[in-house]
């Protein structure tokens, strides 16, 4: 595969970070991605205990995100997204990988341009019908397996 070469790493993503670089990714992830908007939830990150959003850097470059909220039983996942320049290069993938290595049981919501995606990873999904997006939500969760059979 093209990116196996590539230096990878995931990373918290703080005040530090490049916010036009991560407002371009924010732009495929979020319901009205406004810069006010993604100001806003990346403060929500910086105040929370339980919330952490990492960023996928590829060669030192922020390619993805991945945002999550921990409790004691629980991995939810927030935000996750690629810049646009490199999707289709399995990043989600490796987002999905490095959450699962919590071994929590998963739980996120999302649409219909997503849920494929999540099933075929595990995620078991309920749809149900959000009024503020007025279109078909699911809630996934993934249960981290107990079984330690080969």
């Amino acid at each position: 595969m093209g990116n196996r070469n590539l230096d990878k790493e995931f990373i918290e993503v703080n005040n530090h970070c490049n916010f036009e670089e991560i407002f371009e990714i924010f732009k495929g992830v979020i319901y009205q991605p406004s810069k006010e908007n993604v100001k806003s939830i990346l403060t929500d990150y910086e105040k929370s205990q339980e919330k952490t959003l990492y960023g996928y850097f590829l060669n030192k470059k922020l390619v993805g995100i991945i945002g999550v909220m921990r409790n004691t039983e629980n991995t939810e996942i927030l935000h996750l997204g690629a810049h646009s320049k490199y999707r289709g290069m399995k990043l989600g993938t490796e987002a999905i990988n490095f959450i699962k290595k919590e071994n929590k049981t998963i739980i996120l919501s999302t649409d219909d341009d997503a849920i494929t995606f999540y099933q075929k990873y595990g995620f078991k999904s309920v749809a149900y019908f959000e009024e503020k997006y007025q279109k078909t939500r699911y809630n996934c969760t993934y249960k981290q397996s107990t079984n330690k059979e080969n």
